[in-house]
C-alpha cells in the first residue's frame, strides 16, 4: 500500500475531513522530526489531540488553522468525541486561545474565526461536563484567565435576543455559558464561596445577565438560566451587594415574578428575589422601591405551590430584614394574615415552614387581640390554631433538611402567643398549650435539637446564613414561659425578630 493511500486510510478512520491529509502529513512529519531530535519515543508518544493542542497556541496561522481543524473534526466525530473532550478537558490554554481565536479580525483568519467559533461551543461543553466534578468546578476556577472568558460568552446584544431567527451557533454559546456558571454558583463548600464571590467580583457578570433579562423575552430558556445564576450568586453576602448595586436587576426580577403568572420563570424569579432579601437590608429596600410591591406579593400569596411559596418567602424577608425605617409601611401586610393562617392550616412541607414563618413576622406588627381578630377573619379560633402548631411539632419530632427551620418557626410563634398573652385574658394560649401537652413536647425538642435548625438554607450539605439565635435557646426561652404562665416581655419571636 503507498503512503498516499495509507494516509486517507488513516484520514478516514479518524474523520478528519477534506483536509485530513494535510493535518496528517503535518502530524507525521513532526513525529518524525521527534524521533530524530531527541528519542524514538518522543515520537511514539505523540498523538493527534496534543499535537493540534500544540499547534493552536503557535503564532503561525497556518499551523492554528490545522490544529483548530483537526480538534474540530476529532471532537465532533462520534468515535473519538469523548476521549478528546477528556483531554482537552485538562489544558484550558487550548480553550483560551480558541476564545482570543473569535476576536481576530483580519480577512484572511476568517475559517480559524469560523473554526474557532464551533470549538468554543464544544470548549463550553467540555467545562459543562467537567463542572459535574466538584474538583474540577475549583480548577475551573483557578486557570488563569478562564472563568473571565466564560464570562464573556454570557454577553448577548439585544439585536440577538431579540432576532427569533438568530444565529443558532451563537445563541447555544450563550446557552452553555450560562449552563457552566450556574453550576459553578452552586458549588458546594469552601469552592463554592471562592466561585461564587469571583463570578460576583468580574464587572461584567451581572450586567450581562440583566442584559438576558431585560432583552430575552424570545428567549426565556436564557432568562431562565440567568435567574438561576443571580439565585446561586445571591448565597453569598458580596454577591448580593454585586446584584442590587447593578441598576434595574431588583427592578426585571419582580416585573417577571408578577408578570410570568405561574410559568416556570415567575417561579425563578420569585427564587431569585426571596434569596436577595435574605439577611440583606439593602436588598430588601430595593425591592420596596417598587410602590405596589406589598399589594402584588399579598396578592399572590393564595396562589398554586411555587408563585405562593415564593410570595411568602420573599414577604417574610422583607418583614425581618428591612429595617425599621420601613417598619410602618410593612405593617400594612398583617391584612394578609387570614390568607397566611389559612395555609398553616392546610399547607404541607416548604409552604408549611414559610407559612408558620411568615406569621412570626406578622406578628411583630399585632398584639394579641388582633391576632385573635385574624383568627377569625380565617375561620379559626385559638384551639384548633394551638392544635395545629402541636400538631406539627408531633409530626416532626426530628429535625428533616427539606425543611429546616418548621421545628424553629414553630417554636417561636408558640412562644409569641405565651409573651403576648395579658393577664386580662387569664393567659388563655398558655393554659391551652398546657393542656395540649406541649411541656412535654417542648421537652423531647430539646433532646433532639440540630445545627441543621440553626441555618437558613442550605447548598447541598454545606449551610448557609446562621440565625442570631440557636434553637435550643428558643426551646429553653418557650419551657420558661410555659413554667412561668405570664407576660415575659422581650423573650422569645419577639427577641429575634430578624433570624
Amino acid at each position: 500500500m503507498s503512503v498516499c493511500k495509507l494516509l486517507e486510510q488513516v484520514s478516514a478512520e479518524c474523520e478528519l475531513g477534506p483536509y485530513g491529509l494535510v493535518s496528517l502529513k503535518r502530524f507525521f512529519y513532526d513525529a518524525y522530526s521527534q524521533c530524530i531530535e531527541g528519542s524514538i519515543f518522543d515520537g511514539i508518544k505523540m498523538d493527534l489531540v496534543t499535537f493540534a493542542e500544540d499547534l493552536i497556541l503557535s503564532d503561525f496561522l497556518d499551523e492554528q488553522l490545522i490544529g483548530v481543524r483537526i480538534l474540530q473534526q476529532l471532537a465532533t466525530s462520534k468515535g473519538s468525541a469523548r476521549d478528546t473532550l477528556r483531554k482537552l478537558g485538562t489544558n484550558p490554554r487550548s480553550i483560551e486561545r480558541a476564545v482570543e481565536m473569535l476576536n481576530w479580525k483580519r480577512h484572511e483568519e476568517e475559517e480559524v474565526r469560523k473554526c474557532a467559533a464551533e470549538f468554543n461551543l464544544l470548549g463550553l461543553h467540555i467545562l459543562k461536563k467537567l463542572a459535574r466534578d466538584h474538583d474540577n468546578c475549583g480548577k475551573i476556577g483557578n486557570a488563569r484567565g478562564l472563568l473571565a472568558k466564560i464570562v464573556e460568552f454570557t454577553h448577548v446584544s439585544p439585536t440577538l435576543l431579540l432576532n427569533p431567527s438568530a444565529s443558532d451557533s451563537q445563541v447555544r454559546s450563550v446557552k452553555r455559558a450560562l449552563q457552566v456558571i450556574k453550576m459553578l454558583v452552586y458549588t458546594t463548600g469552601a469552592t463554592g464561596k471562592a466561585l461564587r464571590r469571583d463570578v460576583a467580583e468580574n464587572v461584567f457578570t451581572v450586567s450581562n445577565l440583566r442584559g438576558v433579562l431585560q432583552h430575552g423575552h424570545q428567549r426565556m430558556e436564557l432568562q431562565k438560566l440567568a435567574m438561576d445564576v443571580l439565585t446561586g450568586m445571591a448565597m453569598d453576602e458580596r454577591a448580593k451587594e454585586t446584584i442590587v448595586g447593578t441598576g434595574g436587576v431588583v427592578k426585571l426580577l419582580l416585573s417577571i415574578f408578577f408578570n410570568a403568572g405561574e410559568c416556570e420563570l415567575g417561579n425563578e424569579a420569585g427564587e431569585a428575589l426571596a434569596m436577595l432579601a435574605l439577611e440583606s437590608e439593602a436588598s430588601c429596600a430595593a425591592i420596596l422601591k417598587r410602590a405596589d410591591v406589598l399589594d402584588q406579593l399579598a396578592s399572590a400569596l393564595d396562589a398554586h405551590h411555587a408563585r405562593g411559596l415564593n410570595a411568602m418567602r420573599v414577604l417574610r424577608n422583607l418583614c425581618a430584614y428591612s429595617g425599621e425605617e420601613h417598619r410602618t409601611r410593612l405593617s400594612t401586610v398583617t391584612k394578609a394574615m387570614p390568607t397566611v393562617l389559612g395555609a398553616t392550616m392546610t399547607g404541607r412541607d416548604k409552604i408549611l415552614e414559610v407559612s408558620v414563618g411568615l406569621t412570626t413576622q406578622i406578628c411583630r406588627f399585632v398584639d394579641i387581640e388582633q391576632f385573635t381578630a385574624e383568627l377569625r377573619r380565617a375561620g379559626l379560633n385559638e384551639r384548633a390554631y394551638v392544635e395545629r402548631l402541636v400538631g406539627i411539632l408531633r409530626q416532626y419530632r426530628y429535625p428533616e433538611i427539606r425543611v429546616p427551620r418548621m421545628r424553629r418557626f414553630v417554636v417561636q410563634q408558640i412562644a409569641w402567643l405565651m409573651t403576648s398573652s395579658t393577664r386580662r385574658d387569664g393567659g388563655g394560649f398558655v393554659d391551652l398549650l398546657r393542656e395540649l401537652g406541649m411541656r412535654q413536647l417542648l421537652e423531647a425538642i430539646a433532646e433532639t435539637t440540630s445545627e441543621v435548625e440553626c441555618y437558613h438554607v442550605f447548598s447541598g450539605s454545606v449551610p448557609i446564613g446562621k440565625h442570631r439565635e440557636s434553637f435550643s435557646a428558643i426551646v429553653d426561652t418557650a419551657l420558661q414561659l410555659l413554667a412561668a404562665g405570664q407576660d415575659t416581655a422581650g423573650a422569645g419571636a419577639g427577641g429575634e425578630s430578624v433570624s
